[in-house]
């Protein structure tokens, strides 16, 4: 769990705004386990406004690993690392 919350530490997403700056994001954390279960549950939710994100067997969290009872490989033992950031 030490290397993915390092990963997203050091994770840096980069785009140019309208004005033609480049913006560099460099707030990314893991997720909680309830913002995992969140995503999961309403990412399977017929004509759901969240598009599969989370399609792996088992997710990091800031607490540990999450399964996605969802996933095609549902008890898999790969535990896959989403990013996510504040957006304040």
């Amino acid at each position: 769990m030490e290397e993915a919350a390092s990963h997203c530490y050091n994770y840096v997403e980069t785009y140019k705004d309208a004005s033609g700056n480049v913006v560099h994001l460099k707030d990314w954390r893991l997720p909680t386990k309830a913002e995992i279960n969140i995503i999961i549950r309403f990412q399977y939710v017929p004509d759901a406004v969240i598009y599969e994100v989370l399609s792996g067997p088992n997710y990091w969290s800031a607490s540990g690993s999450v399964p996605n009872p969802q996933s095609d490989d549902a008890g898999g033992t790969m535990c896959a690392v989403r990013c996510i950031r504040n957006n304040f």
